[in-house]
């Protein structure tokens, strides 16, 4: 008769063992400095690939166009980089001290760096514009030495370390002691949920295209409105023109076979805004898998009947060949008059803003 397997014991490191956490020669501590440093490091990419976009984004508008925008740009094009920035902050969260010292501490260095930007765009050449970003985005790194710059790994790695303590004191059965080599029960879970949040940080930190597409929308944004003409315009153009959003023109047509009205989609878009041709290139080429209708820019809709659509209008409708339905960056119509259109139409073609944008892969200026 074979003897019996003994139980393993709490610290019996194997696949006997669920919940266990293999320190081998090493401490908790050395792992919560493993897990935070590997954040640092995320954190430090993350700071570069702004970096990056923004200079991508200079040099997309160049210079000359970015120093004459209105004043409060670079607090607009910050706007949407701490967007994202905040998005990968809340992966640290959940009762640690990360999500104040790694996150919103961060977001607010960034933010005031955004301040000192400003200034520099409007009275900088190119080149020294350029020089101050790369030398203030360095200075917000977590492992910079320059003022102001190192959120403290090591204050992160001993708070951290209090909160292990913290839970081995509130489970003494299970507590590790100073020899062991592995750790189980709640430190091991903390331990254990500290590196997936570790892994989920740096698996979220925004690329310099994710960076640039915000930057570039929230230039499209800044820019929206109406704006006057050239004293020399032609005598048959009006006054003024919208700016700061992107066009799609549409065919209201009707289905003869299902015997309903239908849209007819179009697969590029116009944007519309300064420096629009090499935005709108550049754009296209960060969206990624995102429809236009998701980059929270201003959309404007020119809806156009054709004959068939046109004889099966209801007569209310029949004032005007063509609607224009202007949307604001949320996706709110800003031309309220033309709403019971927009509703009409969602309903009567059956199909939605986001239908309407899936189609449109090309975005020209």
């Amino acid at each position: 008769m074979r003897p019996e397997t003994p139980e393993p014991t709490a610290l019996d490191l194997g696949e006997a063992k669920v919940g266990v956490v293999n320190l081998g020669t090493g401490t908790p501590r050395d792992q919560i400095q493993e897990h935070v440093n590997h954040m640092a490091f995320a954190w430090n990419a993350m700071i570069d690939n702004l970096t990056e976009a923004m200079l991508m984004t200079i040099q997309t508008i160049e210079h000359a166009a970015f120093k004459k925008a209105p004043d409060g740009l670079v607090a607009k094009l910050w706007a949407r980089a701490e967007s994202l920035l905040a998005r990968a902050a809340t992966l640290v969260t959940g009762g640690t001290s990360l999500a104040a010292t790694i996150g919103i501490q961060a977001i607010k260095r960034i933010v005031a760096l955004g301040d000192r930007l400003e200034a520099s765009r409007v009275q900088a050449t190119k080149d020294a514009f350029i020089r101050e970003l790369r030398q203030n985005t360095k200075t917000v790194k977590l492992a910079g030495l320059a003022e102001g710059a190192n959120l403290d790994v090591h204050k992160i790695v001993s708070e951290l370390d209090a909160e292990f303590a913290a839970i081995g004191r509130e489970n003494p059965e299970d507590a590790w002691k100073r020899g062991d080599q592995g750790v189980v029960g709640a430190q091991a879970g903390f331990l254990k949920q500290l590196e997936q949040r570790s892994r989920d940080y740096a698996a979220n930190v925004p690329a310099a295209d994710d960076f640039e597409r915000e930057f570039l929308s929230a230039w499209v944004n800044a820019n929206h409105g109406e704006r006057n003409r050239s004293a020399l315009r032609s005598p048959l153009a009006p006054a003024s023109y919208a700016d700061g959003f992107v066009e799609v023109d549409l065919v209201l047509d009707f289905d003869m076979f299902r015997s309903r009205f239908a849209i007819r989609y179009q697969d590029s878009a116009t944007l519309h805004c300064p420096q629009s041709r090499e935005v709108a290139k550049q754009l296209t080429q960060t969206r990624g898998s995102r429809g236009l209708d998701e980059l929270g820019i201003p959309i404007h809709l020119r809806v156009h009947a054709s004959d068939k659509a046109w004889d099966k209008l209801p007569a209310h409708w029949k004032r005007d060949r063509q609607h224009e339905i202007r949307f604001d960056s949320g996706r709110q119509i800003e031309n309220s008059s033309v709403a019971p259109y927009w509703r009409w139409l969602m309903q009567s073609a059956r199909t939605s803003l986001s239908e309407i944008f899936e189609p449109v892969r090309t975005l020209r200026g």
